[in-house]
This record gives C-alpha cells, sequence and structure tokens, in this order.
C-alpha cells in the first residue's frame, strides 16, 4: 500500500466521521425536539433548541469535512 493510497483512505474515514457527525447531530436535535412538544411550556420555545442543537451538529461536521479536503 503506497502513500497516496494510505491518505486516501483516511480522507474516506473523515468524510465519513464528519457525515456521521451531521447524522447523529440531526436526529438528536429532532428527538429533543420532539420531546418538547408534548409539555405545553416548553412546546412554545422548543424552535431554539432544536435550531442550537442542530447547528451545532452541522457545524462540528462541516469542521471535520474540512479536516478531510485539507488532508
Amino acid at each position: 500500500m503506497t502513500f497516496h493510497h494510505t491518505i486516501a483512505d483516511a480522507v474516506k474515514v473523515f468524510e465519513g466521521v464528519g457525515a456521521a457527525i451531521m447524522i447523529v447531530g440531526a436526529v438528536y436535535a429532532f428527538a429533543v425536539f420532539a420531546l418538547a412538544l408534548p409539555n405545553p411550556q416548553t412546546r412554545a420555545r422548543a424552535w431554539e433548541p432544536l435550531r442550537r442543537n442542530l447547528g451545532r451538529a452541522i457545524l462540528l461536521g462541516l469542521e471535520v469535512l474540512i479536516m478531510a479536503d485539507i488532508i
């Protein structure tokens, strides 16, 4: 296995991790959102944590994808 193949494999791993972070983060964000909906006290403000958690997951996933591009 050459250096080029090793780096290409590392890039694939980083890309997979970045995509997985965004998927798992989105599922988590929507799960927290869904749990807040039945309670009338938290329903009105349920959008704020959804946007914050979803944004964090997207940002972290994109940072990992940028690392893959740099490699």
